[in-house]
């Protein structure tokens, strides 16, 4: 057995990988493929990427993205840990287990500062990665009555330059906002748009964008940004959500104060009858925001645990449309 890089070359016989392990009884093994070929033409870092080869074929990886995330005013160096898989024949041998030990320190020689994944906690737990909740935010109020903007869905060239200013902005007072580089614009985007699960929407302050808000396909509001050059642009942007957006509770997958605010300011109070029909809130809720290992725990320093809790506390943000 060797864990070991992949070379460029071998991206096609990743491909194969991961689609006989991600492959399931009566769905389409060539479109499964294709979808990673595209995932990986986006992504794919053989410098990074970690693999076992036994009997001279690829059959288990970690994939590795190289990701910068706001925190503090500064930024940590992220190993996000995706595309984990094992070929199906070779599985129950324990091979998973010694890849992600084999990543945990091949990060660490590489000066990554903490590792991010989406799992299943009770299998990574055990490899040193702990759970990471965070707060949301829903409301079933109605607003009070004001002007409706005008919503219409995201143009990539007329828009582009303005929601990647607008997002750097916002997200640079944040903790835990992937920064988003030209090309993650240009590329890493567009493939997540491409899948179907996220809608983006722009809202119009008379003839120019206030801001724009991302839909993600199970009904949730899973990214915002609005321009502080415009006053009065939160609330222009709230509107248009609410108009976009009719089904209630109405919820964010991320917590903002300022957001709490203005829905509480802007919130119509129920009537007595509404009341007896129906409850209405607006509340903090929980959600699982992935797992993180701190990857330079040493004595006297910060355990992964304590660093988990500090990033709760200082109200952790995830973009969904980063995620990996």
């Amino acid at each position: 057995m060797q864990i070991r890089n992949p070379t460029p070359d071998e991206a096609p016989v990743l491909c194969d990988l991961l689609a006989r392990s991600f492959h399931k009884p009566g769905n389409s093994f060539e479109e499964l493929r294709e979808r990673f070929q595209r995932t990986l033409e986006v992504s794919f870092n053989p410098s990074l990427d970690r693999v076992i080869e036994m009997e001279g074929r690829l059959v288990a990886r970690v994939g590795i993205l190289d990701r910068r995330m706001h925190y503090e005013g500064a930024t940590l160096r992220v190993g996000a840990i995706c595309g984990v898989c094992t070929d199906p024949a070779f599985r129950g041998r324990g091979l998973l287990r010694r890849l992600l030990e084999d990543a945990t320190g091949f990060l660490r020689e590489r000066a990554f500062d903490v590792s991010l994944l989406f799992g299943e906690p009770a299998y990574y737990g055990g490899s040193g990665w702990r759970t990471l909740s965070a707060f949301n935010l829903s409301t079933s109020f109605p607003l009070r009555e004001g002007p409706i903007p005008r919503v219409r869905a995201f143009g990539p060239q007329r828009d582009g330059a303005f929601l990647a200013r607008i997002h750097r902005q916002l997200s640079a007072r944040l903790t835990g906002p992937f920064l988003r580089s030209d090309a993650d614009w240009r590329a890493w985007v567009p493939l997540r748009l491409e899948r179907g699960l996220h809608r983006i929407h722009v809202v119009e302050d008379g003839d120019a964008p206030a801001g724009y808000f991302v839909l993600r396909q199970d009904g949730p509001v899973c990214e915002l940004g609005w321009d502080p050059q415009r006053p009065g642009a939160l609330g222009t942007l709230v509107r248009g959500i609410f108009a976009a957006v009719p089904a209630r509770p109405l919820t964010f997958t991320f917590f903002l104060p300022e957001l709490f605010d203005l829905l509480s300011d802007l919130s119509q109070a129920p009537s007595f009858d509404a009341m007896r029909s129906g409850a209405f809130a607006l509340q903090k809720g929980a959600q699982y925001c992935g797992l993180f290992h701190l990857l330079s725990e040493k004595p006297g320093e910060p355990t992964t645990e304590a660093f988990n809790e500090r990033l709760r506390r200082d109200g952790y943000v995830f973009w969904d449309l980063d995620h990996f």
